[in-house]
């Protein structure tokens, strides 16, 4: 495997993330803009400067990776002999002994259990020195790698600080890890509307409308990664203008090559029930969560919520009862979800969705949604539905 990274936390490659400092011009000014994350920063570097490790937690682009890079340049910059071991889990039961297989001793693993195995490894390995483990998306470890990374953890043989997806936190090992206090924890939040508002009024030089800040959030949910993308895009576009010192978005947003190779990479991911979940999702928009288990069995719903690909949120239904519905991410991620659905595609969609319009807890918004994708995908749509 090529995820084992042993190079110091200085020079470890950054986020996939949004980084929350940029130096580009904004007519031909540079302007350093900043929207810190300093309680969080501190929380996490205060824990991994006494020994402890530590979780942190979020939605996907919310800059967990950009964040424990930069708490570990400060951390290993203050002390160079510590040896931080990076490992990348990019796929389902991943393997936490094969990636570390490079550095592990010439030892048969029946002889030792995984964990031993490991901890003498290093051990041998970083002789003197302390080991930090970081483990990039632990919620796609196997079963045995999280054994093995729980007994390191409450041994207190290795550092570890791991990123999570919100929906894994409160699973086993990693909430039995939190809860008895073996882990500390940090939680990252999508950007609220006042640091969105301090990002582009710092990205522009001055204020935006009302309107402006409306939109990019409408489109992006807050999501640090991809409202900084979007902003990005369209300042180079030259999509921002100024009027008496206030900043007016001129342009319109579409799914950039970068959230399209993103978009791409995580259907080829899904099983085939989770891909149709989430092109019903981006095609229709929010749906019950009922409705999403009646389509497809629910580990296709528990397979997209783990890829942090869903948000669901807590309405009253028509017949007056609550509900809890859920949608993707967030806009811009479901336009380019949908740019890849062809017209046969949505129409077997379509007929799967079409005997939950009707019922007494469909909202006119899902009614009027169907229709419109059903008279662009060229299906009859009676006169009475319309």
């Amino acid at each position: 495997m090529t995820t084992l990274d042993e190079r110091p936390a200085s020079a470890t490659v950054g986020s996939s993330s949004a980084s929350h400092r940029d130096q580009r011009p904004v007519n031909g000014q540079a302007t350093t803009l900043a929207v810190p994350r300093e309680v969080e920063s501190g929380h996490l570097l205060e824990m991994l400067s006494s020994g402890r490790g530590a979780l942190v937690v979020g939605a996907a682009g919310s800059g967990k990776t950009h964040l424990v890079s930069q708490v570990l340049t400060t951390l290993t910059s203050a002390d160079p002999s510590i040896r931080v071991v990076t490992l990348h889990a990019d796929e389902p039961d991943y393997d936490l002994l094969g990636a570390l297989e490079p550095i592990l001793m010439q030892q048969k693993p029946g002889t030792l259990d995984p964990a031993r195995w490991i901890s003498q490894s290093l051990r041998a390995r970083y002789d003197g020195h302390r080991v930090l483990l970081r483990v990039e998306d632990g919620q796609l470890l196997n079963r045995t790698s999280q054994q093995a990374l729980s007994w390191l953890i409450r041994q207190g043989e290795v550092t570890v600080v791991a990123t999570l997806r919100t929906s894994a936190a409160g699973q086993s090992p990693w909430l039995g890890l939190w809860k008895n206090n073996s882990l500390g924890r940090v939680d990252l939040s999508e950007f609220t509307r006042a640091e969105l508002q301090a990002y582009l009024d710092a990205r522009l030089g001055g204020t935006v409308t009302a309107d402006t800040m409306w939109r990019i959030w409408n489109q992006t949910s807050g999501n640090p990664f991809h409202s900084t993308k979007l902003i990005e895009d369209q300042v180079r576009q030259g999509a921002f203008i100024e009027s008496d010192g206030v900043w007016i978005w001129d342009g319109h947003s579409s799914p950039d090559p970068q959230l399209h190779d993103i978009v791409a990479n995580d259907l080829e991911r899904l099983s085939s029930d989770g891909r149709m979940l989430l092109e019903a999702l981006a095609l229709i928009g929010p749906l019950p969560v009922q409705v999403l288990h009646d389509l497809a069995p629910g580990d296709s719903v528990a397979e997209l919520d783990r890829r942090g690909l869903l948000t669901t949120t807590s309405r009253t239904a028509r017949d007056g009862s609550d509900e809890l519905v859920t949608a993707v991410m967030h806009q811009l991620y479901a336009d380019a979800v949908r740019t890849r659905v062809s017209s046969e595609r949505s129409s077997e969609i379509l007929r799967a969705v079409s005997k939950h319009v009707n019922t007494s807890r469909s909202t006119p918004a899902l009614k009027l949604r169907y229709i419109e994708i059903a008279l662009e995908c060229g299906i009859d749509v009676q006169l009475a539905k319309v």
